[in-house]
């Protein structure tokens, strides 16, 4: 007997359900999921719902990061609570959003690939002059929070790469934001957008970007003395090129652990090292981080190269559900 939200039953015609409750379409010998356009509305409601919450502290305390933290994390575990709620309204498991792990060269490219657009963007800001590095409150502040004797500059190189490795462990954040993303949005619109990688893309976008407006706008999540509008101009070019990687890496690599890896990895990259590194030299702030207008064109760069590589993505995008096909269809056999 079909059961809504199982994966495959070749023994059972086609099944398609009510408004709320996920359509499966047969395909040969097995079943997938399929989201509706339905299903990414009611995903955008909850969304402005959960994040409401987070973002009003945020922008009534005037910061962000505020209560010790704990109003970002509200704030970016709001995805995750409205894809979560959108499967159970869509009676849909949560092993549809890409749990398994996949194969290690995809988790691993998705970790480094970060150190290499933010290094070729603060590179270029140090060799042209906006800023200067190291930031001798940087590296005094290492050497504090080591406490080995140990100079101050070994100081500082060791608490890097303490933060681009074992900082990798603390993934509470991204998490949070990926389930969303990538584990509900992306694979949703690739499949209603018959695999236009572009749409899926400029939709994750304009949505992602759209969801940070308001902490840009009305909170601190913006570069100091810089225009807002400036700061958000560049925060929406920075989306473009990021969706475009971490969805590619997403889709071509069916789990929802290469958009963890990749955001938690960007956020340390860019947050906890090359920004902190680099001293203000008068208009820095207007070239550094994700709301300067160095890192967002080279990430759309790099963007524009994981979009020439969109004909890779030929497979339907959910590692768990092709193990699943896969275990059926050997089980046919026996």
């Amino acid at each position: 007997m079909t059961v809504i939200g199982r994966y495959y039953d070749n023994k059972s015609p086609p099944l398609r359900v009510s408004f709320f409750k996920i359509e499966a379409v047969q395909t040969g010998m097995s079943m997938t999921p399929s989201w509706r356009w339905q299903h990414i509305g009611v995903f955008l409601v909850l969304l402005v719902i959960f994040t409401a919450i987070g973002e009003s502290l945020a922008i009534i305390s005037g910061d962000v990061f505020g209560a010790k933290g704990y109003y970002v994390q509200l704030i970016m575990w709001s995805p995750a609570a409205a894809a979560t709620l959108t499967a159970f309204i869509a009676k849909t498991p949560l092993k549809v959003f890409g749990w398994n792990w996949g194969a290690w060269r995809w988790q691993l490219l998705a970790w480094l690939s970060p150190l290499v657009y933010v290094g070729i963007a603060y590179g270029l800001i140090w060799v042209v002059g906006w800023g200067n590095v190291p930031n001798p409150v940087f590296v005094a502040d290492a050497a504090k929070s080591v406490g080995l004797h140990i100079s101050a500059a070994g100081s500082a190189i060791l608490l890097i790469f303490f933060s681009a490795t074992l900082g990798m462990l603390d993934l509470a954040g991204a998490l949070g934001e990926e389930i969303g993303w990538r584990g509900f949005l992306v694979p949703a619109l690739f499949q209603l957008t018959h695999r236009n990688f572009t749409a899926t893309v400029l939709i994750n976008a304009a949505i992602w970007a759209c969801w940070h407006a308001p902490i840009i706008f009305f909170s601190s999540y913006n570069n100091p003395g810089v225009p807002r509008w400036y700061s958000f101009g560049c925060f929406v070019i920075l989306n473009i090129g990021g969706a475009a990687i971490v969805d590619w890496f997403r889709l071509r690599s069916g789990s929802l652990w290469t958009g963890v890896l990749l955001h938690n990895s960007h956020n340390i990259f860019v947050q906890a090292i090359f920004t902190p590194l680099t001293i203000d030299t008068g208009k820095t702030q207007y070239f550094i981080d994700e709301f300067g207008i160095v890192l967002p064109p080279i990430m759309l760069a790099f963007g524009i190269y994981f979009w020439m590589r969109r004909k890779e993505l030929t497979s339907f995008p959910d590692s768990d559900i092709r193990a699943d096909e896969e275990a059926h269809a050997r089980a046919q056999l026996l």
